[in-house]
This record gives structure tokens, sequence and C-alpha cells, in this order.
């Protein structure tokens, strides 16, 4: 009952914690109910612990799993970054992996990420489809996220 009590009490501070990483109350909301998931796994655990020991423990169990994901995140960065550095030496099959992947998007966002595939900048982008250089460089920033979502 005491594991109940620690997450009932805290639940707030475990939820602005989590958020405070993720930056997004959804994914904090996701954080702290699979810490909790992992708590009630190992319920065991908690017998010898008093509530500053459960409750820090919940924080530390939040800050692993955000961690965890970032670095899964960060592989798929890396991926990303993979795919544009071949975009200028491409081969056969890295061309049909960056194909597929500009076909997954969205009409106007296919095309800025075709031409920054070819090594256009921003401002050059913009010029070519008539838009500001920071509304490329935000539509760009989009463009990742639905790339690193897709993996």
């Amino acid at each position: 009952m005491e594991l109940y009590q620690v997450y009932e009490n805290n639940h707030h501070d475990f939820l602005r914690f989590a958020v405070s990483l993720t930056r997004n109350r959804e994914a904090g909301q996701d954080l702290v109910q699979s810490a909790y998931v992992k708590a009630l796994e190992q319920d065991e655990l908690f017998e010898w612990m008093n509530q500053h020991q459960i409750k820090g423990w919940f924080f530390t169990v939040i800050k692993r799993m955000y961690i965890d994901e970032y670095r899964r995140n960060k592989m798929g960065r890396d991926l990303m970054n993979q795919m544009q550095a071949n975009a200028y030496e491409p081969s056969f099959v890295s061309a049909l992996c960056t194909a597929d992947a500009l076909s997954q998007l969205p009409p106007p966002l296919d095309h800025i990420a075709s031409l920054k595939m070819d090594g256009f900048t921003s401002q050059e982008i913009g010029e070519q489809v008539n838009l500001p250089a920071s509304t490329v460089r935000n539509h760009l920033q989009n463009i990742r996220k639905l790339l690193l979502k897709e993996e």
C-alpha cells in the first residue's frame, strides 16, 4: 500500500519532472505511467524502502527512461543525417530509401525536402517556393519530426 500512497501523493511532482525533461505533457504522462508500471512489476523492491526512497526511485527511473528514449531518437536522427550525407554521394540503395522517405511526406513538404537534399540553403529554397527562409526552416524541422516518427 505504501507504493500506491507515494504515487498518489507525488504524482504531480513526477509529472512536472517528466514534462520538464520531455517538454511535452503527453510524453511526460507516458514516462510517469511507464515508471509506475515498472514499480508495480517490481513491488518486492519497495518492501524495505521508506516513502522518500520510493519517491527518489521514481525520479531516477523517470530520468533513465527519458535518457533511453532520447538515445533511441538520437539513433533515428543519426540515420536521417546519414541519409542527408548520402544525398551528396547517392548509391542505388540510399537513393531508394531517400525517395521512399520523401514520398511519405505531404505535397508542400516533399518538394522542400528534395530541394534541401539537393543542397539548397533555406534562403534559396524560399526563393524557389516563394516563402521566407524562416518558414522554410520551420518546414524542415517539421519534416525531420515526421521522418523520425515513421522510423
